[in-house]
């Protein structure tokens, strides 16, 4: 299908250009220097404005006229054209519709094959939308592919756990710690901020130290024994609340 163009002429006008010039020039040179300085002169100054534009709007308005004849072929070439690409672009709109659906069904049916991918791989560090691709709906990303990728990004996480754990000695610190990195999944930087996290506990140690050593210089360090009946969560409770406040204790054994 080829659009052919079987007669083209550019448009050629052809008129006594350098006469008309010669006769305007000449025209002209009467006006040149005149001056106009008295009222009584003001009337034949608007009679040669008004004949000066009578002739410049003649030419005008032959130009319009022959410049208006000649651009019809374009406009009737153009609306022509406008109408064959109107019925393409109609009957394209309706083919356009079903591409566009036929590759949404096939999206969702890749979709689903990726979800029972993951459910098979029995992975519970993360869920499919913490890693989920867009790429992966392409017809041409292979469900293949996707498995190694998706295998590969469990085993890397798996690594990286097993560093914050022997990196990590206390267990609710690693808890809170594996939970920041299941959300971004960046070790580096959830290191970084438990770092910074104990850096800032030992400060508020140390300062804590220092009040307790001024509190037994001032108050002294008395020694209370007493018996205590608990669950072993609230015994629990109570060595850390001993701990936390760097009271010194000690367990008594059964006699």
């Amino acid at each position: 299908m080829e659009l052919v163009v079987k007669k083209q002429a550019l448009p050629e006008i052809d008129f006594n250009y350098d006469e008309i010039k010669k006769e305007v020039q000449q025209e002209l040179k009467k006006y040149q220097g005149l001056i106009f300085d008295d009222e009584s002169q003001i009337g034949e100054a608007k009679k040669v404005r008004a004949n000066l534009n009578k002739v410049a709007k003649t030419f005008d308005n032959e130009r319009k006229r022959l410049k208006k004849e000649l651009s019809q072929p374009i406009k009737d070439f153009e609306e022509k054209v406008k109408t064959i690409v109107g019925m393409i672009d109609n009957a394209n709109e309706g083919i356009d519709i079903q591409v566009k659906a036929f590759e949404e069904k096939k999206r969702e049916e890749k979709n689903n094959e990726i979800e029972e991918l993951f459910k098979s791989l029995d992975i519970e560090e993360f869920k499919l939308e913490d890693i989920f691709n867009d790429k992966w709906l392409n017809a041409t990303y292979s469900l293949n592919k996707i498995e190694e990728e998706m295998v590969e990004f469990k085993n890397k996480v798996f690594r990286e756990l097993q560093t914050l754990r022997s990196l990590i000695e206390n267990n609710t610190d690693y808890v809170l710690a594996k939970s920041d990195y299941l959300k971004s999944f960046d070790i580096n930087e959830v290191l970084q901020d438990y770092k910074e996290k104990q850096q800032e506990i030992k400060k508020v140690k140390e300062e804590e130290s220092k009040e307790i050593e001024e509190e037994k210089k001032n108050e002294g360090v008395y020694t209370l024994t007493f018996e205590v009946k608990a669950t072993k969560t609230q015994i629990r409770k109570l060595k850390d609340f001993l701990v936390d406040n760097k009271i010194e204790h000690k367990r008594k054994e059964d006699k």
